[in-house]
């Protein structure tokens, strides 16, 4: 279930937990109980931190601006990931760029 989860958050996909309850046959409820038993997480929080993760690696080994890694990595908006990644790292995506790029 995790792999095919991850595969969706990998391709900035944000699947509804109503159509991964159907993909897997089973209730949104008992897909939510089953997920935060095998990951000790809520659906929610992984797909947030899967997210964030591959939107801090774009920023270090991509080219693409801002906006273009929050749109690939499922954010709506540059703020939300903004704002998520502020929360998460204690930095903004430009802060931790410009902390963390690789010299040249």
């Amino acid at each position: 279930m995790l792999r095919r989860i991850a595969g969706y958050v990998q391709h900035g996909e944000a699947p509804r937990v109503g159509e991964l309850a159907r993909d897997f046959g089973t209730t949104p409820r008992t897909l939510l109980a089953r997920f935060s038993k095998e990951t000790g997480k809520s659906l929610r929080d992984y797909i947030l931190d899967e997210r964030l993760k591959r939107a801090a690696h774009l920023l270090l080994s991509s080219p693409m601006n801002i906006a273009e890694i929050a749109y690939a990595c499922g954010f709506n908006k540059q703020g939300a990931l903004s704002e998520n990644f502020l929360r998460r790292y204690g930095l903004t995506p430009r802060d931790y760029r410009a902390r963390n790029a690789p010299k040249k």
